[in-house]
């Protein structure tokens, strides 16, 4: 990885939720990129996800970790501003940039990374590898698709089935 690129996991409790969030990410001079999943600890809320996960099946926003619900929530794209102001959302504080930044995100990346995470028994080197991927394809290549990369999708999916 280079030197100017950085990764990492930080994980909060959502009290009054009953979830955890888990936000990996990757930054770097030109911006950053996160995931966000919520992990489900209240039971009552386990069992709601359980059914919901029955009945969309694949299409489901919910992946499981050794019996516990994971919510995917988001896949997010945070750029400096020179440049960005296409993305509809500005974000006068943010969090990985710790300054003003241009903001897209997608669910549905969100939940490409996150069945990576947890079919891989929930190696976090694996989903930081795949973030330093698409910060290279969004923020360095100047790709300006929200969505996850297909280059990124297509090593996931190579990933799973190799069980690595």
């Amino acid at each position: 990885m280079s030197a100017e690129i950085f990764s990492g996991k930080s994980e909060r409790t959502l009290a009054s939720r009953g979830m955890r969030a888990h936000t990996w990410y990757t930054c770097g001079p030109r911006g950053a990129v996160s995931l966000i999943a919520h992990e489900i600890t209240d039971p009552a809320t386990i069992a709601i996800y359980s059914r919901e996960s029955r009945l969309m099946g694949d299409l489901s926003i919910v992946s499981w970790l050794n019996g516990v619900p994971y919510l995917a929530i988001d896949l997010g794209t945070h750029r400096t501003l020179e440049g960005h102001r296409e993305y509809t959302t500005y974000m006068p504080e943010c969090e990985f940039l710790c300054g003003p930044c241009w903001y897209d995100g997608t669910s549905l990346g969100a939940v490409e990374l996150l069945r990576v995470w947890t079919e891989t028994d929930g190696t976090d080197a694996v989903v930081l590898h795949l973030l330093e991927k698409h910060y290279r394809a969004q923020l360095d290549e100047g790709d300006p698709s929200a969505a996850l990369g297909r280059e990124v999708v297509a090593e996931a999916e190579q990933i799973l089935r190799s069980g690595t």
